[in-house]
């Protein structure tokens, strides 16, 4: 079946090329992954804290990211994203979450009001949900394999071009050939 010399390029070519395409669409899979900062802080008045996003070595595509803010005591806190700033009110043991959207930033809280002396407890927990690709490394094999499979290819086609002509050459030329004879 694979007699020919150009029939084993070609199959070669084309395994090559379907097998980096398949690892090409291997290594665009995603995998979603989750992230966390949390901690807990005592504040007094006029004091603040930069809370950072959580460290995400290998995360690519952000989906949500937001932060949560959980004071013992009823607070005010003037919150800056970005240059941005706004003042929240928590009441003490509830719950205020910021919706960062797709922003890894940092955000500066200051506690600005407190009901009662001394000091504020404040747990926060910076959330980060999003998209890795743990197997990104196989595409640089994927397209190696691909090219050398596109290469293959159109050496096998080649091949085949020149194989035909030289035997529609060669057939010509026997038709041509003075043949023994009587003249």
């Amino acid at each position: 079946m694979l007699e020919e010399p150009y029939a084993r390029f070609l199959a070669l070519a084309l395994i090559m090329l379907a097998l980096g395409i398949g690892l090409s669409l291997l290594s665009m899979r995603p995998t979603l992954r989750e992230f966390h900062r949390r901690d807990e802080v005592v504040l007094r008045l006029g004091e603040g804290i930069v809370i950072s996003p959580p460290e995400t070595p290998d995360l690519l595509v952000v989906k949500l990211s937001r932060l949560s803010l959980s004071p013992n005591t009823t607070v005010s806190l003037n919150i800056t994203i970005g240059g941005d700033s706004r003042v929240l009110a928590i009441t003490g043991g509830e719950k205020a979450v910021l919706d960062l959207n797709t922003n890894l930033t940092v955000v500066f809280v200051e506690l600005i009001g407190l009901s009662g002396p001394g000091a504020a407890t404040i747990s926060y927990d910076y959330h980060v949900i999003g998209y890795t690709y743990p197997l990104a490394w196989v595409s640089l094999p994927a397209a190696i394999l691909a090219t050398a499979g596109v290469g293959l290819l159109f050496i096998g086609i080649a091949e085949k071009v020149f194989l035909s002509k030289e035997e529609i050459a060669s057939s010509v030329e026997a038709e041509e050939a003075p043949g023994s004879g009587n003249l």
